[in-house]
């Protein structure tokens, strides 16, 4: 780990913190991060809609540039990111009305390595009373005013990244954090000064490949220790946020990991699913007397020639035939050299049995709680793990002691915290992909599909009680945001405020 110091801005970062705690802050409205509060995806006072739609309960509606970022919502404004004509931007809109009130721009320079379903503009802002901190990986990080006016930037390098950046910045005390994890062995976890923008300290993350998680904050109960926790390929591990001194970790976990940790009073939950969206221990989409309907010589093994070109070896046969989740995205022709060990040009079941064990090996589905505190390896620390319904791509929330899951094509599982219990598992009824996370309020959870419909739930029952099934008409893959009596939420094309009658 290395750690460096800068006392120069000593008396310009004390002073944030009083900005912080004025008394006037407490009575806005807020969103300040991805998913709100320490990215948990819940808010305790507000009221939003459970039913809403073009004409239902809509505010206003306004036109938004591409980007995949969440509304980020500080008193009277809404923030977003873009991307388009070569341009990375922050946004602010008026929250009663919608009207843009500034935009913020730099130039995107040379975009490398950003999967076809993400964008330079994935990652969302992170607000406070005074700023707002805006991360592009492509480019660096930059302090704006409420007013748009600049106020610092810090360029980084790129961090060498598969499918593009997507964590997010939090904050802590009088700094920024933000986890940086590559490819190329340059792995770390880095806080900036919220005052001035200089590197107040680093960790270096030895070993680590790249993340798209954004990592929340833990508080002990008696509030004498707090911990960072960054899930990423691999390995769940806590950092101390106020000098990144590291201090536990735990392994296990696959190696593509999305989703924010949920943080409850005496556990941390963590989960990622398996290669592929995977949800179980073993691979079972497809086996060998269905790969044997190809072998049409029927001589008991299957030649390279008798597999159409086109074929994709089936991973979610649960999904729709056109879900992007539904089949292996390379041809089964790129992979059938692998299966096929003794290169005699033709598989054999004992040759598809092991490469299924092989895959099921190479990365399992968890869901972990864990016991904070401890120190070294954590695995000591663990309360239970499951492998049911983790979900591929959204957040798992921690809402009124229950633990909320959902996967591609609707599928909702409720778990007790304590134990893992499994409480229901039900589709939702919309159907599709689900990128964006939940969210919770006023006692419901909010789903909202790719294809465009956000189902609200009751969070209290121990059988899914749908309340509404609310169709906005267009493709949404960000987290909505919920302040006040309203939630906001980005389609592709829009960013779209509705609101409950409450006097």
């Amino acid at each position: 780990m290395k750690v460096s110091m800068n006392l120069s801005s000593f008396f310009l970062r004390l002073a944030i913190p009083l900005l912080l705690t004025a008394p006037i802050a407490f009575a806005q409205p807020r969103w300040p991060q991805f998913r709100g509060p320490n990215s948990q995806g819940i808010s305790h006072d507000a009221h939003p809609p459970v039913t809403f739609g073009p004409r239902t309960n809509l505010t206003w509606k306004t036109p938004v540039a591409p980007g995949l970022s969440s509304p980020v919502i500080w008193a009277e404004r809404v923030f977003l990111t873009t991307f388009q004509t070569g341009q990375l931007s922050v946004v602010s809109f008026d929250r009663q009305d919608g009207r843009e009130q500034w935009r913020w721009s730099v130039e995107a320079g040379p975009i490398k390595d950003v999967h076809a379903s993400s964008s330079p503009a994935a990652s969302s802002v992170a607000a406070d009373e005074v700023h707002v901190y805006a991360y592009f990986g492509s480019w660096g990080i930059a302090a704006l005013r409420h007013d748009g006016t600049e106020v610092w930037r810090h360029p980084l390098t790129p961090p060498k990244n598969r499918y593009g950046m997507a964590t997010s910045p939090v904050l802590h005390g009088t700094n920024v954090l933000l986890v940086l994890d590559a490819d190329d062995g340059n792995s770390r976890v880095a806080a900036f000064s919220r005052a001035d923008g200089h590197e107040v300290w680093h960790a270096d993350r030895q070993g680590q490949r790249a993340t798209w998680s954004t990592p929340a904050l833990w508080t002990s109960p008696g509030g004498d220790r707090e911990e960072l926790i960054v899930l990423s390929a691999m390995r769940l591990a806590a950092y101390d946020p106020r000098d990144g001194h590291e201090l536990w970790t735990l392994d296990g976990f696959p190696q593509e990991t999305v989703s924010v940790p949920a943080v409850g009073r005496d556990l941390v939950f963590a989960a990622a699913a398996a290669l592929g969206g995977r949800s179980s221990e073993r691979y079972d989409a497809m086996n060998w007397k269905e790969l044997l309907n190809f072998d049409h010589d029927k001589d008991g093994r299957v030649q390279a020639s008798e597999v159409p070109d086109e074929y994709h070896m089936v991973l979610r046969p649960d999904l729709p035939r056109d879900h992007p989740g539904y089949a292996a995205p390379s041809t089964f022709k790129r992979t059938f050299n692998s299966i096929d060990t003794d290169k005699d040009g033709a598989i054999t079941e004992a040759e598809w049995d092991k490469f299924v064990a092989s895959w099921e090996a190479s990365s399992k589905p968890i869901l972990t709680a864990i016991r904070p505190g401890a120190t070294g390896n954590a695995r000591d620390h663990v309360a239970w793990s499951s492998a049911r319904g983790l979900p591929e791509m959204p957040s798992i929330l921690l809402y009124r002691d229950r633990v909320f899951m959902v996967r591609d094509g609707g599928l909702l599982t409720s778990i007790k915290p304590t134990d893992g219990t499994m409480i229901f598992q039900e589709r939702l009824g919309p159907g599709g992909q689900y990128c964006a996370s939940p969210v919770a309020a006023d006692g419901h959870v909010y789903f909202a599909s790719v294809p465009g419909v956000i189902a609200v739930i009751d969070a209290a029952s121990d059988t899914l009680r749908v309340l509404a099934q609310n169709d906005l008409g267009e493709p949404i893959q960000s987290t909505p945001a919920i302040a006040g009596n309203s939630i906001y939420v980005r389609t592709a094309h829009q960013l779209m405020a509705f609101s409950a009658n409450r006097p």
